[in-house]
């Protein structure tokens, strides 16, 4: 419970908070849950192509926020996303650990990759991996981000 308190604290930190409001105007929202059932993480894009997502524990929702892109020298992306794909995948894989308190660990979660592109003339892609485990959710990207100018 303590690492899913510390977690989602820094998910807190990290993510811009949503008003609930666009919570509840989204539609479609694309689920991924623990191997346990009792965590779940909400991915959907609000009304203005604004990608969002909320955490539910024990279907009790504990964070809540929207995801963007700022680059250094211009440029954001935080609006007028749409879903272009979806994939799933579980991976369940124990290593072994050559220091720590147990020799072995357990990498048990399931995934969720959404691509996306924009609506603009610009057409950036980019794709997000979300993680749920029996302790936490993790972020993952951008896993790939495409037709993106350059920087300098």
């Amino acid at each position: 419970m303590r690492s899913i308190t510390r977690i989602l604290f820094a998910l807190m930190a990290i993510f811009t908070p949503v008003p609930p409001i666009a919570a509840q105007e989204a539609s479609a929202p694309l689920t991924v849950d623990s191997p346990d059932g009792r965590l779940r993480l909400m991915f959907r894009l609000d009304p203005q192509g604004r990608p969002t997502f909320d955490v539910s524990y024990r279907q009790k929702e504990i964070v809540a926020g929207s995801l963007g892109l700022e680059f250094v020298h211009g440029g954001t992306i935080r609006e007028g996303l749409k879903i272009v794909d979806q994939r799933r995948q579980a991976h369940d894989e124990t290593y072994s650990m050559a220091v720590g308190k147990t020799s072995k660990s357990r990498d048990h979660h399931n995934e969720l990759i959404v691509s996306l592109e924009e609506t603009t003339p610009t057409g950036r892609k980019l794709d997000l991996a979300f993680r749920a485990f029996d302790d936490g959710v993790a972020f993952l990207g951008p896993l790939k981000l495409g037709q993106v100018p350059p920087l300098y």
